[in-house]
């Protein structure tokens, strides 16, 4: 299990690559987190926003 941390400006690289290996959409990903829309979650992961972040590795890659 890889950790990041919200300095890492390939995060959302690596969550694409792991939404195809879990075969979920982003969609399905972001219905598990707090976010409304789908365009909210994409630009806080680019962002780096820390709570985005927290969220999308709680839910891929602690497993």
């Amino acid at each position: 299990m890889k950790n990041f941390n919200s300095n890492e400006a390939n995060f959302f690289k690596e969550v694409k690559k792991r939404l195809i290996d879990l075969e979920i959409t982003f969609t399905e990903l972001r219905l598990k987190t707090s976010y409304k829309t789908d365009f909210g979650l994409r630009n806080a992961l680019k962002n780096n926003q820390k709570k985005a972040i927290q969220e999308v590795q709680k839910i891929l890659f602690i497993n």
